[in-house]
């Protein structure tokens, strides 16, 4: 069955509720992003939580799924792997790919799912505030990338097992209604590296090569090739100069790591 719920709306419900239920961790507001920089960062939303003396962040992208309940045609093997009843949501291959980029940079990224899927559903949990509880939580980081084509998530009704099926592989599922504690999500605490990890040098060269970086690929300010100018406006908005590093390297030059030395 179709999902009787917009992803927009759920988006929104789930906000407002992530909000209210952790809003003395939050560092901040949810940061999203506009429609057009969400394709180049590929998440809805970021939250940024704060923990013992620092600060992680959470980023999500939203989906809704589709039900079925009974084996038939082509679902043969999605109905098998979960022995009965799933949720299933399509993979556009070009966001997973951005997203999987990002959780190896940001252990907390996730495909954000309900396991509801009717407009009535939608509206008896946002009303007892359990939106949260009724969903689940699917990290980047236990996936691989896909290539071009087809590809589907699924996962069962109780929350308990995820796969993807292109590649056939299972993949680590949260059921929220688990961890009603931020600090608690089983996802292993990244320390802020600049701080933890590098010295004061380090985060003087980091800035040296952010602003260098981003003259010799954008030239003179504002006159950017066309092509280039939806690379430069995120570039433009990103606060922290490893951002802009990983972003400029990762997305415009396609370089994996870039080693610092202490």
């Amino acid at each position: 069955m179709k999902p009787g719920i917009h992803e927009r709306i759920y988006e929104f419900c789930f906000n407002t509720e992530f909000c209210q239920r952790f809003n003395a961790l939050l560092a901040t507001h949810p940061l999203i992003p506009s429609q057009r920089m969400e394709r180049d960062l590929g998440y809805d939303v970021e939250f940024q939580i704060r923990q013992e003396g620092y600060t992680t962040s959470v980023f999500l992208q939203y989906k809704v799924a589709h039900f079925v309940q009974n084996r038939k045609g082509k679902n043969a093997r999605f109905y098998g792997s979960h022995s009965g009843a799933y949720y299933r949501f399509p993979l556009s291959d070009h966001q997973h790919n951005i997203l999987h980029i990002l959780a190896q940079q940001n252990e907390k990224v996730y495909y954000c799912a309900p396991m509801f899927y009717t407009r009535n559903e939608l509206t008896e949990y946002a009303m007892q505030s359990t939106i949260y509880t009724n969903s689940v939580w699917l990290p980047l980081r236990s996936m691989n990338p896909v290539k071009s084509g087809r590809h589907n998530i699924t996962y069962s009704v109780d929350g308990s097992l995820a796969n993807v099926h292109s590649e056939a592989n299972q993949v680590e599922i949260i059921k929220l209604a688990d961890y009603n504690d931020p600090r608690n999500w089983p996802v292993r605490r990244r320390e802020d590296a600049f701080i933890e990890r590098y010295s004061e040098r380090a985060l003087h060269e980091v800035h040296s090569l952010a602003e260098k970086l981003t003259e010799f690929t954008f030239s003179a300010k504002g006159s950017a090739p066309e092509q280039m100018n939806p690379h430069y406006e995120v570039v433009a908005r990103l606060k922290k100069p490893i951002e802009k590093v990983q972003y400029i390297l990762g997305r415009i030059y396609d370089v994996s790591w870039l080693l610092l030395k202490p």
